[in-house]
């Protein structure tokens, strides 16, 4: 991939594993301001906000939880939780480590991810990893897959200077293809998709 200036990463499942992350923030947030429905009915809200907002914001979470459960909750309710999900994240492995610093010395790393820019930073920096990125990108405006999202995501470079990493097929690599901008889909399943892809993060040392 010549020409590349730019790496793009996806950061849920991509730098930093699935976990019990949002699920902990959650109900740390439903305890603290006596929600009457429980951290798991909360944490089911989450999941399909994507499908009805095309970015992120406050308010409209609080309209989706509105919608979805028939409770309004009070802004700060939503701060809270969005303030602890930036606590909740695994530390990074010595393998990712040693992965970045491979690529920062080569190319401008920066994280596109949909959710609220401020709590995914700290995420990275909880996970201890926020060093190596010149910039982090949430979804304030739009979320993936939408092309603008990704053009931003570029910052002073050409899109066909930069290459996308996620593991999402639809949201990061065909998103990022449609964009204009290389990409790979981080994959760990063994069977081939035909795709650029691979199978961990460290295999990147390899090819770039």
């Amino acid at each position: 991939m010549n020409n590349i200036k730019r790496i793009i990463f996806d950061l849920d499942n991509t730098l930093i594993p699935w976990s019990n992350d949002y699920l902990e923030a959650v109900k740390k947030a439903v305890e603290e301001y006596n929600i009457p429905k429980t951290y798991e009915e909360m944490d089911g809200a989450y999941a399909t906000y994507e499908e009805h907002y095309n970015n992120y914001s406050y308010e409209n979470f609080r309209k989706h939880i509105k919608e979805q459960l028939g409770i309004e909750v009070a802004l700060e309710f939503i701060k809270a939780w969005i303030e602890y999900l930036g606590d909740m994240a695994l530390p990074a492995t010595e393998e990712l480590i040693e992965t970045l610093k491979y690529l920062k010395e080569k190319y401008d790393l920066a994280v596109l991810t949909n959710g609220f820019t401020a709590s995914q930073s700290k995420r990275l920096e909880t996970a201890g990893i926020k060093e190596f990125f010149t910039s982090i990108y949430g979804s304030e405006k739009y979320n993936k897959p939408d092309a603008r999202s990704f053009i931003e995501a570029c910052g002073p470079y050409l899109p066909e200077e930069c290459l996308m990493i996620g593991d999402n097929l639809r949201m990061d690599y065909e998103g990022a293809i449609n964009a204009g901008l290389k990409a790979i889909h981080y994959n760990k399943k063994e069977e081939s998709d035909g795709l650029t892809r691979v199978r961990a993060l460290s295999e990147l040392r390899e090819i770039l």
